[in-house]
């Protein structure tokens, strides 16, 4: 200790008050034998050791990472193994088309476009189209053609294609072909 007080104290004057104070507590730890790298082990530590009074240790152990078995340690290390090769498999599984990146019509399935369901928030698009709807109506008669479903209120004289862009040119056609029947 005394060979890295003095670097410790060196690196402690650099430091601010709350970071001494967290040195001092990660150090107050490491002499108590408290702190260990991992909880999971921490918990399974008191449950399998086996003590009369669950967590004290027993027969002069002193507690630390001294107190683990050769047994408790494999097992750790099996465990996360096992737990490295499933991850690793599951990388190395083949994707869905979805998470391919670019991928042409050969490449998917038949018709699996349309089979695609996309969770996109209709209340976004129902208060947009509300607020459309409202700014286009104070504007004149072209506002409900805006909204989805507006289509039917287009006055019947007018059918610009170049005024009312595509949305409105979509709502149009839908609009004559409707009349046409």
């Amino acid at each position: 200790d005394e060979d890295g007080g003095s670097a410790g104290e060196c690196d402690a004057e650099a430091l601010s008050d709350e970071e001494r104070a967290l040195e001092d507590k990660i150090r107050e730890l490491e002499a108590n034998g408290q702190l260990q790298g991992d909880e999971e082990g921490e918990e399974e530590e008191g449950a399998g050791d086996g003590d009369p009074e669950g967590g004290e240790p027993a027969d002069g152990q002193d507690g630390g990472k001294a107190g683990r078995s050769l047994y408790d340690v494999d097992r750790r290390l099996r465990a996360l193994e096992d737990e490295v090769a499933k991850l690793e498999e599951e990388q190395l599984e083949e994707k869905p088309w979805l998470l391919k990146g670019e991928v042409s019509s050969k490449q998917r399935p038949l018709n699996s476009l349309l089979e695609v369901h996309l969770d996109q928030p209709m209340s976004h698009f129902a208060g947009r189209r509300a607020t459309d709807a409202a700014a286009g109506a104070a504007a004149g008669a072209w506002g409900m053609s805006a909204s989805w479903g507006g289509a039917g209120m287009l006055p019947s004289s007018k059918y610009s294609v170049a005024r009312s862009g595509l949305l409105k040119a979509a709502c149009s056609a839908r609009s004559t072909w409707s009349r046409g029947k």
